[in-house]
């Protein structure tokens, strides 16, 4: 710019200026971030402009730094110098928003770089299973803990569902249960055990059970169950007893259904009739069997055998004591002799004196005798002695004798009587039963008897009284009775002189004094329930003694509602659960109905199946489960009978609202295992909060949602 010129004439000059050029260079960091537009060579004081012609995948622009700065990813400066300028760019951190509506909780939330690889995970709560993820990106979606691709921002959901579990029951001894199926996690299955005839059940075994030993119980599903209801076969005793006249066999215990061998044997002298009792195969035979479908006491009833005292009639007189008597029965036999007539001797078996008129025979068969009589020398006189009552006794001393001859004469009273006097001659001692009277002439003198006295006592166990209790003459038959206090029945008699130890009212023969007691047992009664549907249980039938108190439940299923008892004089009784007093057999129904939706309270029908209730709201009932909510959407209906339902939503699974909670937005949900919150708003608006992960969702009660989508 500065030079020098020869001066050899006039010069014009000029001077010639150029302007000034500049490089302006730009950098990227990271260098693949991005492709910048704008760098190269500017004249002085030109503007330049640099911008970001294309951006890599997960850039985002930072800054400009270097000659010149700045934050804007356009650059507008003056050119006045060479300029090196760095173009800054960052990965992108995108947003992972990882969520659970229930059932589980989640981990993997938060700000992540451009194509990193996020790990996420899934846990389930007690009684639910991972289903899935819903969201894109995901690199297993059936994966509980997998990773995401973020490219972008996700936003991802867990699902859980519910777990089900298979409740399989199975028996052992004859029997049926009630109760097998599908449960969901934590349900309270209600299982019923109910024997067959002659079984009784026993107890459960499997695990999660309420009451092992109650035939009605619970049992907590929690994971699957394999149960057996235990029936054991019902033993039943057999008391065989014997009346008066033999012996029995057969006692024991015995199992439901079996045959029991028993045998009636006579004593000698007795015959079997017949059995008195129930289930016996044949009443006459004297070996038999019963059939054991109940406790059974039986009796074995004998009579003494009978036989034919007949007498020969012959020349000279007659005979006394002729009939039908018992085996054993010592008779009185006595020869009277006609006028002019004397007893020689007696002809036959058994007989106690043959020589003598009045003697005894013994009854052990059928017997014929025959009284021998001869002529009375003219010259003497015949005494015949007599007895009376005739069965009373015997007496020594008839014959033929002469005038004025002092005779020996003897009275023996027979079994029961004793000797009281004589009468019809003239006797040294009329009040002794050996004494002698003096001849004079043809006489009959008479032995008089009289019964002895016996005692009859009658003791009584606990629960009732017996009657005839006294003293008798002997031979009498005495009644005798068992007389049950209330509550109790008579079981048997027990003592000497008893035909039929079983029949509260039996007689009895006074030849001795007798103690006889007599037993009762307090009564037990059967109470049966049933119901009239499938709507419901019933819990406390059983065997009950009486005066016990039995406590029944009747527990109406999801859906149904308890109306009352029928059967006795409980028809106006509507309490589920009473105490009923036991003195009788009871056969009680508990009666069930179905519940409706429209039966709830605070009901009003608006007309063409649309109805509002006062905490419910508004909805449209199409048959008896489904309806359709204006704030819910369609809803399967089971009401409960606390005027509470449970509903199932394609949306929400199963809810539980009841008149209090709902009326203030609250449903129990059994997915979440805890509270809803309903924040109803028009338009599709509406909101849940959850308070089991205290999260808000939206939710619109008409959004198509898949059968598959709602179940699983």
């Amino acid at each position: 710019a500065s030079t020098t010129i020869e001066m050899t004439e006039d010069r014009y000059l000029s001077a010639v200026f150029a302007v000034n050029s500049y490089q302006i260079n730009v950098t990227v960091t990271p260098t693949d971030a991005a492709v910048i537009q704008g760098a190269g060579i500017y004249p002085y004081s030109e503007t330049a402009t640099l911008s970001v012609s294309s951006l890599g995948d997960g850039y985002q622009f930072g800054s400009w730094s270097g000659g010149i700065s700045g934050n804007s990813d356009r650059l507008t400066f003056s050119v006045n110098q060479d300029t090196n300028i760095t173009a800054n760019f960052e990965i992108i951190n995108y947003e992972l928003n990882v969520t659970v509506i229930s059932g589980g909780t989640v981990t993997g939330s938060g700000l992540i770089p451009y194509g990193n690889l996020a790990q996420i995970s899934a846990s389930a709560s007690d009684g639910y299973t991972f289903s899935g993820w819903n969201g894109s990106g995901v690199t297993d979606p059936n994966s509980s803990s997998t990773t995401v691709s973020m490219t972008e921002a996700r936003n991802l959901t867990a699902s859980f569902t519910l777990n089900t579990y298979a409740l399989n029951i199975s028996t052992t001894g004859q029997g049926s249960v009630i109760g097998a199926g599908t449960y969901s996690h934590d349900d309270l299955a209600t299982i019923s055990a109910v024997p067959s005839t002659g079984f009784s059940f026993l107890n459960w075994e499997g695990n999660g059970i309420s009451d092992i030993q109650s035939a009605t119980t619970t049992v907590s599903m929690t994971e699957d169950r394999n149960l057996t209801a235990i029936f054991g076969t019902n033993s039943y005793s057999l008391l065989v007893s014997a009346g008066n006249g033999g012996t029995v066999t057969g006692s024991g215990t015995f199992s439901h259904g079996s045959e029991a061998s028993v045998e009636a044997i006579p004593a000698t002298g007795y015959s079997f009739v017949s059995w008195f009792g129930h289930n016996v195969d044949s009443v006459n035979a004297p070996q038999t069997t019963v059939s054991m479908t109940q406790d059974i006491s039986l009796s074995a009833i004998f009579e003494i055998d009978q036989f034919t005292l007949s007498p020969i009639t012959t020349t000279g007189g007659t005979i006394s004591g002729s009939g039908t008597y018992a085996y054993g029965t010592m008779v009185n036999i006595n020869a009277i002799p006609e006028s002019g007539y004397l007893f020689v001797r007696w002809e036959g078996f058994d007989i106690t004196d043959p020589n003598s008129s009045s003697t005894t025979i013994l009854m052990n068969q059928n017997q014929q005798i025959t009284a021998v009589f001869e002529a009375k020398p003219l010259e003497e006189k015949s005494l015949i002695l007599t007895s009376s009552p005739n069965i009373a006794g015997t007496t020594s001393g008839s014959g033929s004798y002469p005038m004025g001859f002092s005779v020996a004469i003897s009275a023996t009273p027979s079994t029961g009587y004793a000797f009281s006097h004589w009468s019809g001659g003239n006797f040294d001692d009329p009040n002794s039963s050996s004494t002698e009277m003096i001849i004079h002439s043809d006489s009959n003198a008479t032995a008089h008897f009289s019964p002895l006295t016996f005692a009859l006592e009658i003791n009584a166990s606990l629960g009732g009284s017996g009657t005839g209790s006294g003293t008798y003459d002997f031979g009498t038959e005495v009644s005798i009775s068992a007389i049950p206090e209330n509550g109790y029945h008579f079981k048997s008699w027990h003592g000497a002189g008893i035909d039929n130890p079983l029949l509260e009212t039996v007689s009895i023969l006074m030849d001795q004094d007798l103690n006889i007691s007599l037993s009762f047992e307090v009564n037990q009664y059967t109470l049966s329930l049933s119901t009239n549907n499938s709507g419901g249980i019933v819990e406390g039938g059983g065997t009950f003694t009486h005066g016990s108190t039995a406590s029944i439940r009747a527990l109406p299923s999801d859906g149904y509602k308890f109306l009352g008892w029928s059967g006795a004089n409980l028809e106006s009784n509507t309490e589920k659960a009473i105490l009923l007093s036991m003195d009788m057999n009871y056969e009680l129904t508990a009666n069930f109905e179905t519940l409706m939706v429209t039966s709830i309270s605070g009901i009003n029908d608006l007309g063409s199946n649309w109805y509002s209730s006062d905490w419910l709201g508004y909805f449209h009932f199409t048959n008896e489960n489904w309806c359709y909510h204006l704030e819910i959407g369609w809803l399967y209906i089971v009401p409960i009978d606390d005027d509470s339902l449970w509903t199932w939503s394609p949306q929400l699974g199963w809810l539980w609202l009841s008149s209090v909670a709902f009326g203030d937005g609250l449903a129990w949900s059994r997915e979440d295992g805890d509270w809803l919150y309903f924040s109803f708003a028009p338009l599709g608006s509406s909101r849940i909060y959850h308070y089991q992960n205290q999260v808000w969702t939206s939710f619109d009660p008409n959004e198509a949602v898949s059968l598959e989508e709602s179940l699983f």
